[in-house]
């Protein structure tokens, strides 16, 4: 039988909190597409001083109106939140949320209704309902879910498109409750 030594497990161990490390130390910013380089794999933000460009990952995860989507979907004038880590003078992308023809909000479920395929958010003055699209999402801890998953009381971030009277999902996100 084969026992690991000592040295193999703090190795083991070690290499588990880099790679927690690394998570934790990405930062994150926001702001409007200024330019995209496909060529070079990065695009700039609009900055209020000055622009700032940022190298994408090949294996970046990218969403775009709450879809998933390619680095080279991307064009000018996309909202993005982004979460980057600082390698010298560059900063390097691993994960883009983009919003072209969407917006998105965050609240409190209030109810949840499955026949409807519908969601409630609790609002200060009044409530708001999402439909969800035929190709929506929903996400809980980071998992692919079901809205049957979501409950009343959970915090979510809803990425939604407004078609004529209706707020129409395309993503949920839940980050439990509040």
């Amino acid at each position: 039988m084969l026992r690991p030594n000592a040295m193999t497990i703090k190795l083991a161990a070690l290499a588990i909190v880099l790679s927690w490390t690394t998570y934790a130390l990405a930062d994150e910013a926001s702001g409007t597409v200024n330019s995209v380089d496909a060529s070079h794999h990065e695009f700039t933000l609009k900055g209020v001083v000055k622009n700032t460009t940022y190298g994408v990952e090949k294996d970046a995860t990218i969403y775009l109106d709450g879809l998933k989507a390619k680095f080279d979907q991307l064009k000018e004038g996309d909202k993005v939140n982004i979460a980057y880590v600082k390698s010298g003078d560059r900063m390097n992308v691993n994960y883009i949320r983009a919003l072209r023809s969407c917006s998105e909000t965050t609240g409190d479920i209030k109810d949840v209704y499955l026949e409807k395929k519908q969601v409630t958010l609790k609002g200060v003055v009044k409530d708001t309902t999402y439909e969800m699209g035929k190709d929506s999402t929903v996400w809980v801890g980071g998992k692919l879910a079901e809205l049957k998953d979501l409950r009343t009381g959970d915090r979510v971030r809803i990425t939604y498109q407004v078609r004529g009277d209706r707020n129409v999902a395309t993503d949920i996100a839940d980050f439990g409750k509040k």
